[in-house]
């Protein structure tokens, strides 16, 4: 996915890392995973946007990016992602996202559908080799992929395989919302390996 140009303002503080801003839907998994992903390199950065109400509805994501880029202002390079399921929102509220972030140079999206587990399979095994038909199915499949079930320890260091998966079934690159049991996490985590480079363990 293109990088975005923003031009450097003078005067800007320096920072020797980018900040990715990740506005989620509230679950512990994602929170976890982002995080754990910034302990890799020095280079980046991870802030995932607090949702104690556990609201998720497309209006509080935005609402929520919009009140912390006012008051934390993203530098240079800088990058605010929504990472969001197809499961529990019509497609006009995706597009809501979507059009927010066209408008907006530095904001991007990553969505999963039908939900954030499909881009975890496929850090275990091909997606194709799923016996799920839907989420529920799916969060119940993944724990018996990988002795002992999710965990994010085991999990991010194999974001590569994870990326290479995403990325062979991607087939309509202009779409925004991928077909079921796909996902769009490659575009965010190309991001992330062009940053952390080749020898981070990623």
């Amino acid at each position: 996915m293109p990088r975005k140009n923003r031009g450097y303002k003078r005067g800007e503080p320096f920072r020797d890392s980018i900040l990715f801003v990740i506005a989620c839907e509230g679950a512990v998994r994602e929170k976890q995973y982002f995080q754990h992903l910034a302990k890799y390199s020095s280079q980046i950065r991870v802030k995932v946007l607090e949702n104690k109400d556990n609201n998720s509805a497309p209006r509080w994501l935005l609402d929520s990016a919009a009140r912390y880029v006012e008051e934390m202002p993203l530098m240079k390079d800088d990058q605010l992602w929504f990472v969001m399921d197809v499961d529990r929102w019509p497609d006009e509220h995706l597009h809501s996202i979507n059009q927010a972030c066209e408008n907006q140079r530095s904001w991007f999206l990553a969505i999963s559908n039908p939900c954030f587990e499909v881009w975890l399979y496929m850090h275990v095994d091909d997606i194709a080799n799923s016996t799920s038909n839907n989420c529920s199915e799916l969060k119940a499949e993944l724990p018996t992929k990988i002795q002992g079930g999710y965990n994010v320890v085991k999990f991010v260091p194999l974001l590569r395989q994870a990326y290479n998966r995403s990325l062979a079934l991607e087939n309509n690159p202009g779409h925004f919302i991928p077909e079921k049991m796909r996902t769009k996490m490659h575009l965010l985590t190309a991001e992330l390996l062009k940053i952390v480079g080749l020898n981070s363990g990623l």
